[in-house]
C-alpha cells in the first residue's frame, strides 16, 4: 500500500439510495451525498445511507478510511432540504406544510424529541473506528456544515466554505455544531462563528487546525488520495486504537483516560502486526499489515 489512487483503482463494489451512493475500492470507501440540484441538501434517505454504510465497515478490518463528499463542486451539503427553495410550502389554511405536529403533544416536546433523533444520526460515524475524511468538494452550511464537522479529517476545495447560518433562521445550532466547534478552536472563537453567522472560508479552516489542508478543486482528488496514502502504510489496529484513544481525550479526566488507554495499546503490543513489523525492520524491509 501507499500509492492508491481512488479514479485509477478497480470498483470493488457500489449500492446506491436515494440521493446517495457508496462505492469501495480497495482499502478505501466512499459515501457520496447525490443531490447537486438542490446543493446536496439532505433528505430522510442520506442518513439511513451514512448509518448502512458505517455498518458495513465496522467489521470489515480491509477497509482503512472512509471518505465523505457530495456531487459535483458547488456544495458539499447545504443543510435540510426543507430550507431549499421549495421549502415554507403553505396549506391552504395557513400553516405550514414542512410541520407536523402530533395533535394534542405539546410543541417542544415534539421538538426536543426530533433534537435528540436528530443527533444520534451521528453517532455511526462516531462509532467507526477507522478515520473518516471529508472531502469537502464546496460550500457546507447549517447542518450540512455539522456533518463536515463530524468527520475525523477535513481536506477543503480552495473554494470551499463552512457556514452556521442558524442565528440568520432564528435557531440555535442544532446538529451539534456548537459542540464541535468548540471543541476544536475554543470557546471564543466558536461564539465569534456561529453568532455572526459568517461563512469560514477553506483557507481560516486550515489556519484554525478545522480542516487538514486545501487543494485547487482541479487537485481535490489528489490530496484526499495523499492522505489515505499517509494512513494507510500504518498498521491498520494502531491506527484504529489511535483514533479511539484521541476521541477519548477530549472529554475523558487524565488518569481515567490512561487506564482506559491501556488495553489499546496492550493489544496493539500483543497484535501479529506488532510482532512482524519487528522481524521486517530486522530485515531492512517493510511489514505487510494483516490487521491482527
Amino acid at each position: 500500500m501507499g500509492d492508491f489512487k481512488w479514479n485509477e483503482a478497480t470498483l470493488d463494489s457500489k449500492w446506491e439510495m436515494d440521493f446517495c451512493y457508496f462505492e469501495r475500492k480497495g482499502p478505501i470507501a466512499r459515501f457520496t451525498l447525490n443531490n447537486p440540484e438542490k446543493r446536496n441538501a439532505y433528505t430522510g434517505d442520506m442518513w439511513p445511507g451514512m448509518r448502512r454504510a458505517c455498518d458495513e465497515l465496522k467489521e470489515d478490518i480491509s477497509c482503512r478510511a472512509l471518505v465523505v463528499t457530495g456531487v459535483g463542486d458547488k456544495a458539499f451539503c447545504a443543510g435540510p432540504a426543507a430550507f431549499s427553495k421549495t421549502a415554507g410550502r403553505i396549506r391552504p389554511d395557513g400553516t405550514s406544510a414542512d410541520r407536523v405536529w402530533n395533535e394534542g403533544v405539546p410543541s417542544q416536546y415534539v421538538e426536543r424529541s426530533n433534537r435528540l433523533r436528530s443527533y444520534k444520526r451521528h453517532q455511526p460515524m462516531w462509532e467507526l473506528d477507522i478515520p473518516i475524511i471529508c472531502r469537502l468538494n464546496g460550500l457546507a452550511v447549517g447542518a450540512g456544515a455539522d456533518w463536515v464537522m463530524a468527520c475525523d479529517m477535513i481536506v477543503a476545495a480552495e473554494h470551499a466554505y463552512l457556514g452556521w447560518w442558524y442565528t440568520k433562521r432564528g435557531l440555535a445550532t442544532d446538529m451539534g455544531g456548537a459542540w464541535y466547534l468548540t471543541q476544536l478552536v475554543g470557546p471564543n472563537k466558536a461564539k465569534e462563528i456561529i453568532l455572526t453567522a459568517r461563512n469560514v472560508s477553506a483557507q481560516e479552516l486550515v489556519d484554525l487546525g478545522i480542516a487538514v489542508k486545501t487543494a485547487p478543486y482541479q487537485g481535490l482528488d489528489d490530496a484526499v488520495d495523499e492522505l489515505c496514502n499517509q494512513i494507510i502504510v500504518n498498521a491498520p489496529l494502531a491506527v484504529r486504537a489511535d483514533k479511539d484513544l484521541i476521541d477519548h481525550a477530549v472529554n475523558m479526566p487524565r488518569w481515567p483516560w490512561f487506564e482506559y488507554s491501556t488495553h489499546l495499546i496492550v493489544g496493539c503490543i500483543d497484535s501479529e502486526d506488532f510482532t512482524d513489523q519487528r522481524f521486517a525492520s530486522l530485515r531492512g524491509g517493510k511489514p505487510e499489515w494483516k490487521g491482527r
